[in-house]
């Protein structure tokens, strides 16, 4: 049985999309591999409950003067890299994989490739859930210089994972170096979720406390709603800033943190995705068309997932385009049911775990 020592920045109890993948990665490796987990989080996050074969060795918790302690630790590396990274941390880390004879060390997120830097191993592996290059290119900031300088200097230190061919042609391009993409794991819930004919509704599915989410519904409400005022929505996720929700008018409804929204999804008439920024393929698309419903959405919604699928990716960029979109959508339920079979059968082709287990990956 293989052994692997798994380092994840954030709580494993939440349900960041990330997160989600990360719970069911630890699940499926766990079959067939021991790991010993490396968890961050917060005081008020609840504990992990690991899986069978999941031994949680450090559970490191973070508060505000242990992020900015890792920030001024490595001056030339920019701050989203050491939010979680900790010298004393780092030595105890070290110590434990020079006593053990892991097969693997894995970094996820970002957020946690610092130590990669000072961790000796011939097998580390980086999962890039976003390329922060492109991630900091889409926002107002003269700090993308600083972010690629460090981006670089961290993906040469193992194998590298991202989520698309995209973000892997990014990396070739940006810093010449090889990396490999894997897909997200479409959960049972998803795979179980029954597609209606499409209610009278149209549906937003995400993380609202991150800023390119919550920014993306705030210029929905302003620019496109107006146009069309009885069109009915649904608001999935929690964090939703209140200033937002103040401002949401009738027709939307917000439902905040559902434990299944995939039904919902399932019989809404489309998801709605305008985002402007953010890096990386976006899992709320992902599930959507899981479910077999319809997205329509902006370029960066829908990058990094395969054209073979963009009977169902509907592109919109200004308020017009959603209006036009919106106001003439037609998917019936046996489009629906056909697309939902097609993705789920072609979609979870290639998985990290082939490359855990030895096998190509060409």
């Amino acid at each position: 049985m293989k052994k692997i020592l798994f380092i994840c920045p954030f709580s494993l109890q939440t349900n960041h999309a990330g997160v989600v993948y990360t719970r069911q990665l630890l699940a499926k490796l766990s079959e067939q591999c021991h790991i010993d987990l490396i968890y961050f989080k917060y005081k008020t996050d609840k504990d992990y409950e690991p899986c069978k074969n999941v031994n949680v060795v450090r559970t490191i918790e973070v508060t505000t003067k242990y992020k900015l302690l890792g920030v001024f630790s490595l001056l030339w590396v920019f701050p989203l890299f050491l939010a979680r990274f900790n010298w004393k941390e780092c030595r105890w880390i070290s110590k434990l994989v020079r006593e053990n004879d892991y097969d693997f060390v894995y970094f996820d997120f970002s957020q946690s490739f610092a130590y990669s830097l000072f961790i000796k191993h011939p097998h580390k592996i980086l999962m890039a859930h976003d390329v922060m290059a492109q991630k900091y290119s889409r926002m107002k900031t003269y700090l993308r210089p600083w972010a690629v300088m460090s981006e670089r200097r961290m993906l040469k230190q193992g194998t590298v994972f991202t989520f698309s061919e995209k973000d892997c042609q990014l990396i070739k391009d940006l810093y010449n170096l090889p990396s490999y993409s894997t897909t997200f794991f479409l959960s049972p819930e998803v795979q179980a979720a029954t597609p209606g004919p499409g209610e009278d509704y149209f549906v937003f599915f995400g993380g609202w406390v991150r800023e390119e989410n919550y920014e993306s519904i705030e210029w929905y409400v302003d620019n496109v709603n107006p146009c069309m005022p009885n069109v009915k929505y649904k608001i999935i996720g929690g964090g939703l800033p209140q200033r937002i929700k103040e401002k949401l008018p009738e027709n939307f409804e917000y439902l905040g943190f559902v434990y299944n929204p995939y039904p919902i999804i399932a019989n809404a008439k489309a998801e709605i995705a305008p985002l402007r920024k953010g890096a990386g393929v976006k899992v709320k698309c992902i599930d959507a068309l899981g479910c077999g419903t319809p997205v329509i959405g902006t370029d960066v919604a829908f990058e990094g997932i395969p054209s073979e699928f963009n009977e169902f990716m509907i592109k919109a960029e200004r308020a017009e385009d959603f209006v036009t979109v919106i106001s003439t959508l037609e998917q019936s339920l046996e489009e629906r049911i056909r697309f939902k079979k097609l993705f789920i059968e072609k979609y979870n082709k290639k998985t990290i775990l082939d490359y855990i287990e030895g096998k190509s990956l060409c």
